[in-house]
Parts: structure tokens; C-alpha cells; sequence
């Protein structure tokens, strides 16, 4: 009797692109019936592979409908849509189809939006979001098991995190927690560490970190990245991490947490997303930040966020609004020219 053993790996390629679609004036477009047919242009842009168009269309059913149209017609890649009006997205509607068949999904009932329109529309503009997946290159790998195992580098290094065999460093956090740590892998991946251990400075020679600036959540995704090159659960701190990910060089990480923060933007998340993006010079991030603004001035400026950044980053919002003429400066006759400071921000 004889008998053999094999393995196979299959993985493939996800791709994620996200697009805002703002049409102005749509509540004119909408008394006027003027709206059906209307297309965006394509995206994402610059790009010489994949892209799309989304077109406005009314069914018979009463639906406002979002068709996407592809322009790659050599590709099979399956796909899914999901769309949503801004700030609905609990209200979001998917669809799923393949490359490159056009498809179209519902955004909102003509009722309801009839109904909700002074809800739905922001000075008069509607915002369409939408992410499609793309899945593509899948492809597959066999062997006979004990001759290519299955690669799971990324869980062995996340493990030793956990496990903390063989540490050789403590990193102390913010808020006084100790999490022994690895210096070769903590080098590996980013070069402030590897400037650290690599010269005789008080964190080599004690062989301890004091992260004295991030709280002790934060720097444990930090890590987590650096040992598995993974990362999720964002909600909650997207700008720190952001942060960290820029003080330790970790420019893969600090791109995702800008592509999670520029998929979440929202009227209390904008003023902060524009003031970490000029931080850490996520240049695209803050293109998104600022336009978003533009879109919702009114709503805004009438949060805490927006107040905190007038007091603390008048020149940013000056540098970010004022060829637009969406900034008034008032000054006070009874201060000094050093006292200026941003009263109000509204659209002319």
C-alpha cells in the first residue's frame, strides 16, 4: 500500500477603487426632469488600465438607478458595485457582475427622495459614493506536502509578537504599558528603528523605547504591521496611527490609513482628515479633504473640529480655500496685525 499527500495554495489579487460622484445643482436637474442620462467622467483618473464611468438613470419602477459602464474590454475580472448616497451609508446597495458586462444598481426610490430631497441634497448638490471590488489573477500553486509547505511567514512573526520568545527590547508606551519587542525585526522594516539599534544610543545600549506618543492600542497595531504587514480595525485611530506610521517610516501603512480615511470622510471627520493629511504630506488625501469641504461648507464649519482647526491652523485653511474665495478674514481694530485671526469661512 502506498499513499502520497499533497497541497495546493490558490490566491488571487484584490483590487478596491473608490469614487465620488458630485452633481451640482441637482436640485434644478431634478424639478426639471434633466438628470436621466447623466455620466461622470471616467476614473480612476490618469489611469491606462481599468477604468469606469457611472451614468444616472430612472427605471419604470420609480428607482433612481446608478449604471457602471468599464472601458477595458479584454478583461473578465469579476467585480462588485456597491453604492450610496453621502452620509447614507447605511443605505448602501451592492451588486455583483463580471468584466466587461455593464450593470446597475438601485440608489434611492423617487419617493423617498422626493421626501428626504432637503436631507439627501447639500446646497442643492448630490454625492453619489461608490468602491468597486475588483477581484483578478487568481492562480494556484501545488506541491506534495513536506516539500513546499504552505508559506505562513506573516503568522510566525505574529506569533513571536504574542508569544515574546527571544525579545531583546521593551518598548514603553504613553501610557506606561511595556510590550517586549524583537530589535532585528523592528530594524528590518523601519529605518528609524534601524538607525536607533544600529548606533550607541540610549535605547540600544538600555535596551528600551520610550514611544512617549502614542498610547499603548496604537503603537500595538504599529507593530503588528511591522511584524505581519497586516492591519485592520481603523475606526478609532486612523489619524495616530497615520501618525506613527510617519515618524517610523512605514510609508505602506501611512497610505493605508490614508485610503481608509479618505473612504470615511464625513462632515465631524473632514477638518481632521485635512489637518493630518498637510501634517504628513498625503498630498491626494488632502486634494479629497478639501474638495469634500467645498462640497459641505454649511455643515462643516458649524462643527467642533472645524472650530478647533480655525484656532489652531488659520494658514492651512487660508492655503486650502482662498483662491476660492471660501474665506473671510474680519480683522480686529483693537489688536495687532499678529492677532488676525479666521472669524468665518462661507461660500461667496
Amino acid at each position: 500500500m502506498s499513499s502520497s499527500n499533497s497541497w495546493t495554495n490558490t490566491s488571487f489579487e484584490i483590487d478596491k477603487i473608490s469614487h465620488t460622484w458630485t452633481i451640482e445643482n441637482f436640485d434644478v436637474l431634478f424639478d426639471f426632469n434633466a438628470y436621466h442620462g447623466l455620466t461622470s467622467s471616467k476614473f480612476p483618473r490618469g489611469e491606462s488600465g481599468l477604468q469606469f464611468s457611472l451614468r444616472c438613470a430612472v427605471l419604470h419602477s420609480g428607482l433612481m438607478d446608478v449604471e457602471i459602464t468599464s472601458f477595458a474590454n479584454d478583461l473578465k475580472h469579476k467585480c462588485k458595485l456597491e453604492t450610496w448616497i453621502q452620509g447614507r451609508r447605511e443605505n448602501a446597495t451592492s451588486i455583483f457582475f463580471t468584466l466587461p458586462k455593464s450593470t446597475s444598481t438601485s440608489l434611492i426610490g423617487l419617493d423617498s427622495f422626493r421626501k428626504e430631497r432637503d436631507t439627501i441634497l447639500i446646497n442643492g448638490n448630490l454625492t453619489i459614493m461608490c468602491v468597486i471590488t475588483v477581484l483578478k489573477n487568481i492562480s494556484e500553486q501545488q506541491g506534495n506536502s513536506g516539500k513546499v509547505p504552505f508559506p505562513q511567514l506573516s503568522k510566525d512573526l505574529g506569533a513571536l509578537l504574542e508569544t515574546k520568545d527571544f525579545t531583546d527590547v521593551t518598548i514603553i508606551t504613553a501610557d506606561g504599558h511595556k510590550i517586549p519587542a524583537h530589535k532585528n525585526i523592528l530594524s528590518a522594516r523601519s529605518k528609524v528603528f534601524a538607525a536607533m539599534f544600529k548606533h550607541p544610543m540610549k535605547e540600544n545600549t538600555e535596551n528600551c523605547v520610550a514611544i512617549s506618543d502614542f498610547s499603548y492600542d496604537v503603537v500595538m497595531k504599529l507593530l503588528r504591521f511591522i511584524y505581519t504587514g497586516e492591519v485592520n480595525n481603523l475606526q478609532e485611530m486612523s489619524t495616530d496611527l497615520m501618525a506613527a506610521a510617519d515618524k517610523y517610516e512605514l510609508n505602506r501603512l501611512k497610505a493605508i490609513c490614508a485610503e481608509f480615511m479618505g473612504d470615511n470622510l464625513s462632515i465631524e471627520t473632514a477638518p481632521i482628515v485635512l489637518k493630518a493629511s498637510d501634517l504628513y504630506n498625503m498630498k491626494d488625501l488632502k486634494s479629497e479633504a478639501i474638495k469634500f469641504i467645498k462640497s459641505n461648507i454649511p455643515e462643516v464649519t458649524e462643527t467642533s473640529n472645524w472650530m478647533d482647526l480655525v484656532t489652531t491652523d488659520k494658514l492651512l485653511i487660508l492655503e486650502s480655500f482662498i483662491d476660492q474665495k471660501l474665506v473671510e478674514i474680519k480683522r480686529n481694530n483693537e489688536s495687532s496685525k499678529e492677532d488676525e485671526e479666521v472669524q468665518a469661512v462661507k461660500v461667496e
